[in-house]
């Protein structure tokens, strides 16, 4: 790949977001209750996102490619709205680009960390949204099929074993080895704080949206429907960002906690332009430590 190859990757997931937006017809305006609720979530949620700089850091810092933190946020920054592009195979090649081309690092193997910084984000956000469904009646059949996914996501993240079968896979269908670093466990371990937070601080942040939507008190476990929401979302292949994916699950899940049809569609579908002012603030934020470090 050229060099600076990342920003022309930047600039597709704007217009893939701006598309999948435009065409979801989620920009709108939701009717508000409690104003100073809807502030204390935005604020939440932007520290949150800041919280994905520093899980790539921490993950960085764990293997021989270290960064600096600026670096590692305006990596994170930067490539955050990849994931609108379909495939969600950009996000992880955006933040990894970042560091590879200030460092000299190779790309590929920055691209397979970051892979495995991904699924250890899923494994975080399935463990912290998987809390609210053991603490509300109705998601029997929720649990089996969360526990399934966090258990083969465990073996994967955190056994040996399994990452050399994955190894095998991979050779299988691209006829050649890859070699997929794997981080010890008593490394993983301690960077799982890192990671924690951004999914405890999403569902302070949702729970705050919910109360700021919603004219009626409502329970706090309602505020794990959005890592639960967003890990599934993430999963699905086909839709950019997980457009409409994650909504849908979060239509289900307040129904189930029970708010009444009309106002979980509205909150689902708020959530999005809601969730979009994050993901802009980490990418200033991002753009910002770019400046700062180039000058």
């Amino acid at each position: 790949m050229g060099k600076g190859w990342y920003k022309y990757l930047i600039y597709l997931s704007i217009v893939f977001l701006l598309f999948g937006l435009y065409q979801a017809n989620y920009l709108k305006v939701p009717d508000i209750h409690n104003g100073k609720a809807l502030a204390v979530s935005v604020v939440l949620l932007c520290i949150g996102f800041l919280g994905q700089g520093l899980l790539w850091f921490a993950t960085l810092r764990s293997t021989p490619y270290r960064s600096t933190l600026p670096e590692a946020m305006a990596a994170a920054g930067l490539s955050i709205f990849t994931k609108y592009i379909p495939g969600k195979v950009f996000v992880i090649l955006g933040r990894a680009g970042y560091i590879a081309e200030r460092h000299d690092y190779p790309v590929s193997k920055l691209s397979v960390l970051s892979l495995h910084a991904q699924l250890i984000a899923f494994w975080m956000a399935l463990s912290i949204g998987s809390i609210g469904t053991f603490l509300m009646e109705g998601f029997e059949e929720w649990r089996w099929l969360i526990a399934v996914g966090w258990g083969a996501l465990s073996l994967l993240i955190f056994s040996q074993s399994a990452n050399k079968l994955l190894i095998k896979m991979v050779k299988l269908v691209l006829k050649k080895e890859i070699n997929i670093p794997w981080l010890p466990f008593k490394d993983v371990v301690k960077i799982l704080p890192a990671f924690a937070w951004p999914w405890i601080f999403f569902t302070l942040a949702f729970y705050a949206l919910v109360r700021a939507l919603h004219p009626d008190p409502i329970g706090f476990e309602v505020g794990f429907g959005l890592p639960l929401g967003t890990v599934v979302g993430i999963i699905a292949i086909i839709a950019p960002g997980g457009i409409g994916v994650r909504e849908g699950v979060l239509v289900a899940y307040l129904l189930i906690a029970g708010l009444e049809e009309a106002a979980a569609v509205s909150i689902a579908v708020a959530s999005r332009p809601w969730f979009l002012i994050g993901e802009s603030f980490l990418f200033v934020f991002g753009w910002l430590c770019d400046r700062r470090l180039k000058s």
